[in-house]
């Protein structure tokens, strides 16, 4: 089993920095006795399975037996690496003997625990039914290839508006791409091109956002636009207005009701406005009024929509500044879930509430990927499983990063160990010799593990995320702070 398997690594360890083996011979030793281990745990399985066959009213003798070919079973695989059997193994083998006799009840349970689980709520009748009809293995695939789903949803937003009201530098912004990155969205060059550009995230390249051409000039007309243009394949458009939207902006939300797209406008270059109102002693709160306010009174005006739009004003440089957030809120309450899935995974943790909607995403991936373990009998596959979706937490939280100066207090910090500690923890806590013998009862008790390690640690690096989080806020208030040379 891994626990044992984890052992054995312990001890090759230790010989390697003696320098007397190679990591061929250790990787060979693992899987010898890998095999060594499957060998006799099937044919100790083997001997129980064919006494229940054969005496279904068993005596006292037959019980007494029957724990001493489980004995035998522990006592063979102790030995194998390297373990004494003690007294206390026997007060084991009484308790593991009585779950035995009673493993007529655990499929019921285990179904209850499965309806139980709110977490399963969007798929826990599909897993009921093809646990019974298909089989754990079938179930398995299934549970995976759900979870797995949101890494082949396709995201196509536009960002729609005239040359120079900051379209390149928020495509830049929300895909944290630098304008001397390959593959940045060219910032300050006006409108240069007739045919819609697509950028695709580096994380995900499912995730495009589109740059719009300019509609109603003389050379991108509003019926060349719309040749060019396939309102139908997007998800979302942000109209990106400054000062205040144009009478090609109205006309295009016309064509938006048409074809029953979802928009808002968008109003950038947020810092470059509080700045200037700062000076005039108004408070952030009053500056955006102010600034948003002939926004929302061209808006009533326009016969479409009279005023019934959403309007966010952010900052392409800073996005803790201003609205960015409702934005995002925006998207979600917009896309499917599961292409918002993509979407959170992808953005950077700018805002406390940002690291809490990672944080909720990440959570509903929780029992599905437990159940997923907990049916599974390839100890080394839920290993690789489990390493995929610890590397998934630090990579969406970005934390997956070697920082310069380390914040303080961090329960996880990144390293080329991290994972692997993590992963020790977790087969030290469900998998073991004897969760093996009641494979019903084990399924529970592994799951319900699961479940529990998976969420105290995504808990513990969320904590570290928002450490992260108020440690760059206080970096960048000192750095703003430091008098210009």
């Amino acid at each position: 089993d891994d626990q044992s398997i984890h052992e054995i690594d312990v001890k090759d360890t230790g010989e390697n920095s003696c320098g007397d083996r190679s990591d061929d011979e250790d990787q060979n030793d693992k899987w010898n006795f890998y095999d060594q281990h499957e060998s006799t745990r099937a044919q100790s399985t083997q001997k129980v399975n064919t006494r229940e066959s054969c005496c279904s009213d068993s005596s006292e003798d037959d019980e007494q037996n029957d724990k001493w070919i489980v004995y035998e079973h522990i006592v063979a695989t102790s030995v194998s690496i390297g373990e004494q059997v003690n007294e206390s193994d026997e007060v084991i083998l009484n308790e593991t003997h009585s779950i035995k006799k009673e493993s007529s009840l655990d499929t019921e349970t285990f179904e209850d625990e499965i309806l139980r689980d709110v977490g399963l709520d969007n798929i826990k009748k599909e897993v009921l039914q093809m646990l019974k009809t298909d089989g754990p293995r079938n179930t398995i695939h299934y549970m995976n290839d759900n979870a797995s789903m949101w890494k082949h949803a396709t995201v196509k937003i536009a960002v729609a508006g005239k040359s120079s009201v900051g379209k390149s530098a928020f495509i830049n912004a929300i895909r944290n791409v630098k304008s001397t990155d390959d593959g940045s969205a060219e910032e300050g060059l006006g409108d240069t091109t007739l045919v819609v550009q697509e950028y695709k995230h580096p994380k995900n390249k499912e995730i495009i956002y589109c740059d719009l051409p300019g509609y109603g000039t003389v050379i991108m007309t509003r019926e060349t636009f719309l040749e060019k243009v396939n309102l139908l394949e997007y998800d979302l458009f942000f109209i990106f207005i400054d000062p205040v939207p144009t009478e090609d902006d109205q006309w295009l939300i016309e064509q938006l009701r048409k074809a029953d797209k979802e928009f808002c406008f968008v109003k950038a270059k947020l810092d470059q406005d509080m700045k200037n109102l700062k000076r005039m002693g108004m408070t952030a709160e009053n500056a955006l009024a102010k600034i948003k306010k002939p926004i929302v009174d061209a808006t009533k005006t326009m016969p479409t929509i009279h005023g019934d739009v959403n309007i966010f004003l952010i900052s392409n440089t800073n996005f803790s500044i201003g609205e960015m957030v409702k934005l995002v809120s925006f998207i979600k309450a917009k896309v499917p879930k599961l292409k918002f899935e993509a979407i959170a995974f992808c953005l950077s943790s700018f805002a406390k509430e940002v690291i809490e909607m990672k944080y909720e995403t990440l959570q509903k991936r929780i029992s599905p990927l437990a159940l997923s373990l907990s049916l599974s009998d390839d100890s080394m596959l839920n290993v690789v499983r489990a390493e995929n979706e610890l590397g998934l937490y630090y990579d969406v939280f970005g934390l997956d990063i070697a920082l310069n100066q380390q914040p303080p207090n961090l329960r996880h910090p990144f390293s080329p160990d991290c994972i692997g500690t993590l992963l020790n923890s977790l087969c030290d806590e469900p998998l073991g010799v004897l969760t093996k013998m009641v494979p019903i009862y084990s399924t529970v008790v592994a799951y319900r593990s699961f479940k529990k390690f998976f969420k105290q640690l995504l808990d513990e690096l969320k904590d570290d995320c928002l450490t992260v989080h108020k440690y760059a806020i206080s970096k960048r208030q000192k750095e703003l702070s430091l008098p210009k040379c």
